[in-house]
């Protein structure tokens, strides 16, 4: 969507992007020490990638794109290596989401009533995004509370509270998606999946449950003295 001037660059661009990328999914891999090189290393690849932009603009959006992008690269893999609940954190992400978008979709159809926002995505409804609510709320804290035997270090009362965040944020990044794709009059964001709107599409949830558990995880860890 933001576009280069010929195919050649487009290609480096393309390549710069994705070693940026994988520096950052190799990072759960890497011992603390060298972290930080490799971090910079990622930030000076993906600025590289950035200045391929033909204009202001363009090299904006790359930046955006790359750091997008690098969310997905790197939350999962730090979330899964945690010692205690790795798994427990990646399939509470996928209930949450999946869980919302299904019932939004299906609650959406039934119900149907008022748009939720018509100027961005005219098939969303307010019954839609309150299904998907309780429904990604539910299904987050029951993941939880089955797989770490109760609530463990949290309240029940934190666990729901955390699962309806990432389902509302989880709708959010699908109208974000949305709204990005029309800001720049694409119906597509790849064509990677044809008819599913592209690879972002179906990463759009995902994306900002992963990072609001991400980022709260790794703040967590921070304060505690933790390596993060």
């Amino acid at each position: 969507m933001a576009q280069v001037e010929s195919l050649s660059p487009r290609f480096v661009l393309v390549g710069l992007a994705a070693v940026s990328l994988l520096i950052l999914a190799s990072l759960s891999f890497i011992p603390a020490q060298h972290k930080s090189t490799f971090v910079a290393a990622a930030l000076v690849v993906a600025g590289g990638a950035c200045l391929m932009g033909r204009s202001t603009r363009d090299k904006k959006w790359i930046a955006y794109g790359v750091a997008y992008a690098a969310v997905i690269g790197f939350f999962p893999g730090y979330l899964r290596e945690l010692p205690l609940h790795g798994l427990s954190n990646i399939l509470w992400v996928f209930a949450v989401v999946w869980t919302t978008d299904i019932a939004a979709y299906f609650v959406g159809r039934t119900f149907g009533g008022p748009k939720l926002w018509p100027r961005v995505s005219p098939n969303k409804t307010w019954s839609g995004f309150f299904g998907g609510l309780i429904a990604g709320t539910g299904a987050g804290a029951a993941i939880v509370l089955v797989l770490q035997s109760g609530s463990g270090h949290l309240h029940w009362a934190l666990i729901f509270l955390f699962s309806a965040i990432a389902s509302i944020l989880s709708q959010g990044g699908d109208l974000a998606e949305s709204a990005l794709k029309r800001r720049f009059g694409f119906k597509d964001s790849s064509f990677l999946i044809p008819g599913h709107g592209g690879v972002m599409d179906r990463l759009d949830g995902f994306w900002s449950a992963v990072f609001f558990l991400g980022m709260c995880l790794v703040v967590t860890r921070a304060l505690r003295g933790g390596v993060v």
